[in-house]
């Protein structure tokens, strides 16, 4: 079946499903995973800036000045693409550090530029699919893209993932986007203040969320969010 026809066959099933939240969700879920592996496959990732985010050192280091300790602990990078970031955090002081994504490429092309770093382990998975001994063990998760792949129900779950991961006191560090060029197409997708509180309040204190406008944002990215939570106990 090509893509196209793929994609078709998804949305005929989403149309048969309006009344069915967990199918809608599921479809989705489909959706995302064909669109992320066809853009790999076709090298298309204008999303990675073939290095650490500018934002991701000043974001680390507000989690220092306004969660005195941290970082710490074990800290997961979902949807970690080829991981560039790995090398902020741990300039940061983190020694141990998950970063998983759904595309097997991906994967494979952090293992050939990270694969040798003392510490990191490169998992291809699902990072909304949280085993029992995953859950409470993970001291913070660094959010560099995931939450903006996301539209939907699928964010729910996700910050649902996040909160199981993490131990209580756990820090929520993200930088999604806030505005993007075309907001009528996705992924990406840009998120608003209200949803970004919204999908964590129940479970988090938010410390800080502040609109930036980056070296990182183009045409496409107009502004990111600095977003900072942490779980409750």
């Amino acid at each position: 079946m090509s893509p196209d026809s793929q994609n078709i066959w998804i949305f005929h099933i989403l149309a048969h499903c309006v009344n069915n939240e967990k199918l809608i969700c599921e479809g989705q879920a489909l959706l995302m995973t064909t669109t992320w592996h066809e853009r790999w496959r076709e090298n298309k990732t204008a999303w990675d800036l073939n290095g650490p985010h500018p934002l991701t050192r000043e974001l680390l280091e507000l989690t220092t000045k306004l969660v005195p300790g941290e970082p710490s602990g074990k800290w997961m990078i979902p949807g970690c693409g080829r991981a560039h970031d790995v090398k902020v955090l741990f300039r940061a002081g983190i020694k141990d550090i998950v970063a998983k994504d759904l595309v097997p490429k991906a994967i494979d092309e952090a293992r050939n530029l990270y694969g040798s770093s003392p510490g990191l382990s490169l998992i291809c998975g699902d990072v909304t699919d949280v085993s029992k001994s995953e859950e409470s063990t993970f001291g913070g998760v660094f959010d560099r893209a995931m939450l903006c792949a996301l539209n939907g129900e699928l964010r729910s779950k996700y910050a649902l993932a996040m909160t199981s991961l993490l131990k209580p006191g756990g820090i929520f560090a993200s930088i999604p986007f806030a505005e993007t060029g075309n907001p009528a197409s996705g992924p990406p997708f840009a998120i608003s203040e209200s949803e970004l509180r919204e999908l964590f309040k129940p479970h988090f204190e938010i410390l800080h969320l502040e609109p930036r406008v980056s070296p990182a944002c183009d045409q496409k990215i107009l502004k990111e969010w600095l977003f900072l939570a942490k779980k409750r106990p």
